[in-house]
């Protein structure tokens, strides 16, 4: 499987360092520019959290306040799972004080995600609305890929998920399995009616012609370090886990 949109580090390279996301105070609050300013911001600093890994966004080549979204589950009930999702940002973010939309699409068997709209109740966790300062977008996406490894059945959004969890794990399982079977049938769709957007996050299938050369050049580091006759601790200290310090 390959993606054709850049990567996240790759995307927020030329992004001015920010701290506490503040801005000049001749910005508006209220005005698009702010509004577009801040969004940027938060998308540059998703780069510097920890705990992303498997879940990638990129803002809507129209519109700063909507983005694009997926998430790849690596264990747990929904391993295997491509689930995309749209983060939509409210009018006056984010002094408004309203929370950021985040939906699956399409809608996903959760206790957690609305079995029609496919939304994450973001609310349970900014009980004081969105504070700016104090909130950030890469909380929000912390807390939708942790709903996959965690299930939390307190003020569930499906709570006919939530009684099967309880009452009957094998067909809870097995629709899950179902769940996570259509999203991968689905990787290679085109984007949905109202979101062909250049910025879409599209896959296309591997093509060993193309991608084979590229493959061995990214894995080329990793197979020197290997051949290579280090000591152990300073194959650990590139990224070798596996290798034991003395």
């Amino acid at each position: 499987m390959n993606t054709s949109t850049p990567n996240r580090s790759v995307i927020t390279d030329n992004c001015p360092p920010v701290r506490n996301n503040q801005l000049p105070s001749h910005f508006s609050l209220l005005s698009p520019l702010f509004r577009e300013s801040y969004l940027t911001a938060e998308y540059c600093m998703l780069s510097n959290q920890p705990k992303l890994g498997g879940i990638y966004v990129i803002p809507s080549s129209q519109s700063p306040s909507l983005w694009f979204g997926v998430v790849f589950v690596h264990h747990g009930l929904y391993q295997g799972g491509v689930f995309r999702f749209i983060l939509k940002f409210p009018d006056y973010f984010p002094d408004s004080g309203q929370i950021p939309v985040l939906s699956f699409h399409p809608p996903i068997f959760h206790p957690q995600i609305h079995p029609t709209k496919g939304t994450v109740d973001l609310k349970r966790y900014f009980r004081h609305g969105w504070i700016r300062g104090n909130n950030h977008v890469w909380q929000v996406l912390k807390i939708v890929k942790s709903i996959f490894y965690k299930m939390d059945l307190s003020h569930p959004v499906d709570k006919s998920a939530a009684e099967m969890f309880e009452v009957n794990q094998e067909n809870f399982i097995a629709k899950v399995q179902q769940e996570v079977d259509l999203s991968v049938s689905r990787v290679y769709d085109e984007p949905p009616d109202g979101y062909k957007d250049p910025h879409y996050i599209r896959f296309s299938k591997y093509d060993s012609s193309l991608h084979d050369n590229i493959r061995a050049k990214a894995l080329q580091p990793l197979f020197n370090v290997l051949k290579s006759p280090v000591r152990s601790d300073e194959a650990a200290k590139k990224g070798l886990s596996f290798m034991s310090t003395p």
